[in-house]
């Protein structure tokens, strides 16, 4: 693990990816009202799969429709979304290219082949960066859901929250406020990186949905506020945030083969992969992010100083994780 990886610079045009259900479109609009209030002078565009639920300026709301294939035949790395590509490849190349995107995931599509596209498409990354992740789920549903004793959400949905920065809940106040403690708080058990936030409760700046940088740079997890559960072998029913945290530097070699051996065993069932390490031989620590078997790294020494730090961190957010054993090989990378 090197820190000579990819570099992600100021000038690269942030994408916020909001991955709801049918309630997405709303939320971009409501998004993009917000952003056009506080920041009158900023060029925004909206990349969604569907017309626009409500009235929008002209040539703010982009309608695509969503094709996925490979770049390069028979390489997973290269499978993505192709018409995300042309899409902000427009937006940005242009004379007058846009300065913000907000890019709205379908209802019925998987959120990993997009992040995977925002993170390893070699175009996009000259161009682009992964602001971060908004999602929203229906209290109602996952209310219902919680009283029959079902699973909390089905596996898109669980993917989709798993992996969000922020988390915002619709129809909030079509429940009791006991219901509502009750979905809030089983949405931070599932996740450890995202902000909770019920806008018809309390008022939601979108101050805090966006400028993230969320993929980029060591994790900003919140605290753990439940045992990550025991996963038996082939249960890849449930998504759960393991935390490999060790004090000192690590073993370069020790570091890579670990990363290697964590892709190799999980890679169809990994959905995030973010962590900086601090690597004997490196002056700073060495920044990674990845989505399935895909990762880079850049050092951090692009981040300010008050952000840096000796610790060694890494978040790894997947299906059917052996989470001590991911921790216990983490560690065993310390250098001796």
């Amino acid at each position: 693990m090197s820190g000579r990886g990819d570099s992600s610079g100021s000038k690269l045009v942030p994408v916020t990816v909001i991955a709801g259900g049918d309630e997405a479109p709303t939320l971009a609009v409501r998004m993009s009202t917000a952003l056009r209030q506080t920041r009158p002078e900023e060029r925004l565009l909206v990349i969604a799969e569907s017309a626009p639920p409500e009235p929008v300026p002209a040539g703010m709301w982009l309608t695509m429709e969503a094709v996925e294939g490979e770049r390069s035949p028979g390489c997973p790395c290269c499978r993505g979304r192709l018409d995300v590509v042309a899409a902000l490849r427009l937006a940005i190349e242009r004379p007058t290219p846009v300065e913000r995107i907000l890019l709205v995931l379908g209802a019925e599509r998987d959120l990993m082949p997009l992040t995977q596209t925002l993170l390893c498409d070699p175009d996009l990354r000259r161009l682009a960066e992964l602001d971060g992740v908004v999602t929203s789920v229906d209290a109602v549903s996952m209310a219902t859901r919680l009283a029959m004793d079902l699973p909390t959400a089905d596996r898109r949905t669980m993917e989709r929250v798993a992996v969000a920065d922020s988390i915002v809940i619709a129809r909030a106040t079509d429940v009791t406020p006991e219901v509502l403690h009750r979905v809030a708080r089983t949405l931070r058990t599932l996740n450890r990186f995202g902000y909770v936030a019920a806008p018809a409760v309390e008022p939601l700046d979108v101050g805090t949905l966006i400028d993230l940088r969320a993929w980029h740079g060591a994790p900003h997890l919140g605290p753990a506020l439940m045992n990550e559960p025991i996963i038996v072998e082939d249960d890849d029913d449930l998504a759960v945030t393991v935390m490999c945290e060790v004090e000192g530097e690590l073993d370069p070699t020790a570091v890579d083969e670990w990363f290697d051996r964590l892709i190799s065993q999980y890679a169809s069932r990994l959905l995030r992969v973010q962590g900086a390490v601090t690597v004997q031989g490196e002056e700073h620590r060495v920044c990674c992010r990845g989505v399935g078997s895909f990762a880079v790294s850049h050092s951090e020494d692009e981040h300010p100083a008050d952000q840096r730090s000796h610790t060694s961190v890494v978040a790894v957010v997947g299906f059917g994780l052996d989470a001590d054993a991911v921790r216990q090989e983490f560690e065993a990378t310390r250098a001796m």
